[in-house]
């Protein structure tokens, strides 16, 4: 187990009946990870099984982090280098990857259209360049390719036709205001599809393989009696040209996730949220995080009204017997009438083995 102090990242160690803070320098943490992840937009619970790695030196660069979770199923990871050169530059690359197929549902008012569910492999890469220009603000530029593959599920009808497994590259910038706890963030970007043909029952030639998305959102943290945080967050989220698979929706990964709501099955080409947590944290030893998400959306195409989603979520993280860390993340939301079959609830169960 380690801990953030003021000279950088440092191990628990035992001093007699003790764990204390090991003034030895900490260029790498690994931690074996097994667990599982309970989503309704899976067939079944996904199992967790690899390496939870961080690396502060990678490649011997003092400047340079890494970042890895490779869990058997999916990968998730992060390079960053802030200051390029000693200048105002930062850089990052993310990647995400998951080889178990989502079930993609599409719902109108009538409720889940099943004849046209399609399975679904995603794959994110994405580069980033910001720029510190002062001490509060930044602007950064991205990046982003993805790989999209489709497929039928066993009620697809075969009169419909399946979208092309397609490349997307995306090109967005944004602009970042910190300051005194608060956190102002406003972003775009536009995405352009390769090898996108029309798809459907009745394909549709207006089908269109570019779109844009943007959002602003701003955040305040406040903290008291050293243990105790509350995080609060409004954000928008729109777009232009949202076709079913740019639409949004709310994975685990997303930046718009509410606990409790499903990968897969409620999107919405516009969004509004509000979101809270309260955070009890002991040194990263012993956490308890409580959510309260609430969520406006709007899909002109089924219904102009604003349709609600609410989110509770629960999180705990503490240390267990064997020397492992247990991660607990559940979730329980409330969704719009016609949503009601996708299922409410998500779960995700993690033990981190720390390994030296």
């Amino acid at each position: 187990m380690y801990r953030e102090t003021d000279k950088g990242l440092r191990y628990y160690v035992k001093q007699g009946d003790q764990r204390v803070v090991s003034e030895r320098a900490t260029r790498t943490a690994r931690a074996m990870a097994m667990g599982v992840t309970i989503d309704p937009s899976y067939a079944f619970p996904l199992p967790i099984f690899g390496i939870n790695y961080l690396n502060f030196e990678f490649r011997g660069r003092p400047d340079t982090q890494l970042a890895i979770l490779f869990a058997g199923v999916l990968a998730a990871g992060n390079i960053q280098r802030p200051k390029l050169g000693g200048t105002p530059f930062d850089a990052s690359v993310d990647f995400f990857a998951i080889a178990v197929p989502s079930s993609d549902r599409l719902y109108e008012s009538s409720g889940e259209l099943e004849d046209e569910r399609l399975l679904t492999w995603p794959l994110t890469t994405g580069l980033n360049l910001g720029w510190q220009y002062t001490p509060f603000q930044k602007v950064s530029t991205q990046y982003q390719f993805r790989f999209d593959g489709y497929a039928r599920d066993r009620t697809t009808s075969e009169e419909f036709v399946v979208p092309a497994s397609t490349v997307t590259n995306g090109f967005g910038g944004g602009w970042e205001y910190r300051r005194a706890g608060y956190s102002l963030v406003v972003n775009g970007a536009w995405f352009s599809r390769i090898g996108w043909h029309d798809w459907g029952f009745e394909p549709d030639p207006a089908s269109d393989s570019t779109y844009v998305k943007y959002g602003a959102s701003i955040s305040r943290d406040f903290f008291f009696k050293v243990f105790h945080k509350v995080h609060l967050n409004g954000a928008w989220f729109g777009g232009q040209d949202l076709d079913r698979f740019a639409k949004y929706q709310f994975g685990m990964f997303d930046d718009t996730r509410i606990h409790g709501v499903p990968a897969s099955g409620a999107r919405f080409e516009e969004l509004g949220m509000m979101r809270g947590s309260y955070s009890f944290n002991i040194f990263e030893q012993y956490r308890l995080d409580l959510f309260l998400e609430q969520a406006w959306g709007r899909d002109r195409a089924i219904d102009p009204a604003w349709q609600p989603i609410t989110g509770l979520g629960a999180a705990v993280n503490l240390r267990a017997p064997w020397n492992t860390i247990l991660r607990v993340d559940a979730g329980k939301s409330f969704l719009p009438e016609r949503y009601q079959g996708i299922g409410s609830a998500t779960l995700q169960i993690l033990v981190l083995k720390p390994l030296r």
